[in-house]
């Protein structure tokens, strides 16, 4: 007797399966097609424009995109934000460069931690580390449309405003500075267990800072 596909249930929205190669309800390490499209998984939007022709939602995504730039129009605000982001990434690279570091993949949480740093200090802005492990659709996405970990930055200006700000999205064919307001910026950037992110945050700046300090150290002697 063939066997019977075992009953599981989409990570996201919860719905049971029972027939996984249906192309409407197929599902996919856990998440349905459906909510793999809503996400704008490409192979899931393609899928979704077979099974719903006429449906706009899963329409092309050409031109949707924010595009690869600062969005120094979209708010004066955030004009000082980019200022400070676009020269605290030249700073990063020197330090990578210093350190035969040839790519930032890898380094991110290091570069979020220094632009956070930056922009509370010298920009005023009340600003933290967020990151997602690239589970889930958490974390960041490369312009393949494929979901990645990764830790940027997300603050509010002095004034208010809300925006993402990252010195390392190269690593997926983003402009090596890229600074969105929020609502823009949902599309690139979902942060995943703030407390696991703060944790991990945490520990790096503390093994930083005994780093720096036995630096010193050796100087001195």
């Amino acid at each position: 007797m063939p066997q019977q596909p075992e009953s599981h249930a989409c990570r996201i929205c919860g719905q049971q399966f029972d027939r996984p190669g249906k192309p409407d309800t197929g599902d996919c390490g856990g998440d349905c097609v459906r909510c793999m499209a809503d996400y704008r998984d490409p192979d899931a939007l393609e899928t979704m424009r077979k099974v719903e022709p006429d449906n706009p939602k899963w329409k092309s995504a050409t031109g949707h995109w924010p595009g690869p730039q600062i969005a120094l129009d979209c708010d004066p605000d955030l004009q000082e934000v980019a200022r400070l982001t676009t020269m605290m990434r030249d700073v990063f690279d020197r330090v990578l460069s210093a350190s035969n570091i040839a790519r930032t993949r890898g380094t991110c949480a290091y570069g979020a931690i220094l632009l956070r740093n930056s922009l509370e200090q010298f920009g005023k802005c009340a600003a933290a580390v967020r990151g997602g492990d690239g589970a889930l659709r958490e974390g960041a996405i490369d312009q393949a449309g494929m979901w990645n970990g990764h830790y940027w930055v997300e603050g509010k200006t002095p004034g208010g405003v809300g925006f993402v700000a990252d010195i390392t999205a190269d690593q997926f064919g983003w402009p090596n500075a890229v600074v969105l307001p929020m609502d823009q910026a949902r599309e690139r950037y979902r942060a995943g267990d703030d407390e696991i992110v703060a944790e991990a945050v945490d520990d790096l700046e503390a093994q930083i800072t005994a780093e720096a300090r036995l630096a010193i150290r050796c100087l001195d002697d």
